[in-house]
């Protein structure tokens, strides 16, 4: 029996700061970060509200958290983080770690709110762990040639990746097997002798194949087999054996031949037969008369119009004429039958677009369309309409359906920020805020109260002592910024 000794060595080294092993160095607010409030990473407490997050920022993990009374939401371990979620109103938190030890009654230098990111950076010591020990086994390398070669050591198949396979062994003898398709079987033994270096194998395989080029003119699909191979030409390797080459080409018809392909270093060249073009018929008319015939973006003439030499098989039509939409449709050339066409095109009109980003993107049915200003063409009837600023811009997205019917139309479309600063006052003192029924501000008064918000329609819900509820629906938007609620009149004003 062979015998195995090891050797641990386990050091642990702390870094300490102030005589603590783990301690914070920073808490604060991250003013700009909205991970808390939005969906995949928000989490929410026991009462449904959305919790707060910290992100603890450590290169350590394993730790534990207590959040006292009010308990914590989750923890979730992120690359260089540990994400914290509790809820709002948490006075204190205490950390745990099983080798660094403890920190206790932390207590936050900031209020927590619902739905705020925190950042908390953690020192702590640093825990490091080396183990050693004496080895009685080395790795087998296999480089391979050709490099989809496969490895069969004592029974066991190897896994190969870009010509090499590796496998760890005991000091040994072991038998091997090597081979890949249209090579020739290779087989052996190797002994793994030495525990310090590994074992290095070379394989080059010898070939079992035909080396061929083969050609075919007019750009026709070469096909060996069934396989499609290439267009115009292919180059490549076959096995000894009895092959069928094929050439195709849409409108045209196959050509076939049978060869022997015998192993051989000497390159073969094989010519195949081109295909012979098989032409069929279409007769096109339209509404209006005298439009333009493209088929396979090449203009053929004008409606109505007869051809008797298009190619059989699918094709690309488009009818076009000065103020209406094109007529685009796929068809399908039948030898021996005459396709009909008979298009109608709809009227086209012409809209402006001016935008105060004139470098957004312009969609019209979900299709882009260039920059949002300028002169568009477009259909009668109803279109959805969608100007998209760029990412980094901070702004909302327009999107609108318009039924388009005069001739020349305006859409004007102002890109409104994702968040505004939006002012509230109120003609009674202790007025509470709530917006889309999240409360947003202690207390407002006859002094403006500025906040920052998302843009678009929201509902305005205001509540005081003594007073009636007022709610209403408004947009906050760069035009709608400021705001007066009046229990007086009871009613919410805008006071741009």
């Amino acid at each position: 029996m062979k015998r195995i000794s090891f050797v641990i060595f386990a050091f642990i080294f702390i870094a300490n700061t102030f005589g603590q092993n783990i301690s914070i160095s920073s808490f604060k607010l991250l003013d700009t970060d909205l991970t808390a409030n939005t969906a995949g990473t928000m989490e929410l407490d026991q009462n449904g509200e959305t919790a707060a997050l910290i992100k603890v920022v450590t290169t350590q993990t394993g730790f534990t958290f207590d959040g006292g009374s009010l308990g914590i939401v989750k923890t979730k371990q992120t690359p260089g983080e540990v994400w914290v979620y509790i809820p709002r109103g948490a006075k204190k938190i205490s950390i745990k770690h099983p080798q660094l030890g403890v920190l206790r009654d932390y207590y936050f230098p900031v209020a927590i709110e619902p739905a705020k990111t925190y950042e908390m950076i953690l020192i702590t010591g640093e825990v490091q762990t080396v183990v050693k020990k004496s080895r009685t086994s080395q790795y087998v390398v296999f480089q391979l040639s050709p490099e989809n070669a496969v490895v069969e050591l004592d029974g066991e198949l190897l896994e190969t990746h870009n010509g090499t396979a590796e496998k760890l062994k005991n000091l040994g003898t072991y038998n091997y097997r090597v081979q890949a398709p249209n090579y020739l079987l290779e087989a052996g033994s190797v002994t793994i002798d030495d525990p310090q270096n590994k074992k290095i194998v070379t394989i080059n395989l010898k070939p079992n194949f035909a080396h061929l080029i083969i050609n075919v003119d007019n750009d026709a699909e070469i096909w060996i087999n069934g396989e499609l191979k290439g267009i115009g030409s292919w180059t490549g390797d076959l096995g000894a054996g009895l092959y069928e080459f094929e050439a195709k080409k849409e409108g045209y018809s196959n050509t076939y031949i049978s060869r022997e392909i015998v192993a051989s270093p000497d390159q073969q060249i094989i010519n195949l037969q081109t295909p012979s073009p098989i032409y069929g018929e279409i007769n096109i008319t339209s509404n209006p008369s005298v439009s333009d015939v493209y088929i396979d973006k090449k203009l053929y003439g004008q409606t109505p119009l007869y051809l008797s030499d298009l190619l059989i098989g699918k094709h690309n039509l488009r009818i076009s004429h000065e103020g209406y939409g094109d007529f685009v449709s796929d068809i399908t050339i039948e030898k021996g039958k005459i396709c009909e066409i008979n298009a109608e095109l709809n009227e086209c009109i012409y809209f402006d677009i001016k935008c105060n980003r004139p470098d957004a993107d312009l969609y019209i049915d979900d299709v882009l369309m260039g920059k949002a200003s300028g002169r568009r063409t477009i259909l009668v009837g109803k279109h959805k309409i969608e100007v998209r600023p760029k990412p980094y811009e901070g702004l909302v997205a327009y999107r609108d359906v318009i039924d388009f019917k005069d001739p020349v139309e305006e859409v004007n479309v102002i890109l409104e920020p994702w968040e505004l600063k939006i002012t509230f006052s109120s003609d009674m003192p202790n007025t509470y805020l709530f917006i889309d029924d999240e409360i947003c501000s202690n207390s407002i008064n006859r002094n403006p109260t500025t906040i920052k918000f998302r843009s678009g329609e929201h509902t305005l819900k205001f509540r005081c002592k003594g007073q009636n509820e007022i709610i209403k629906k408004v947009t906050f938007s760069s035009s709608n910024s400021s705001f007066f609620v009046s229990f007086k009149d009871k009613d919410i004003y805008i006071r741009n």
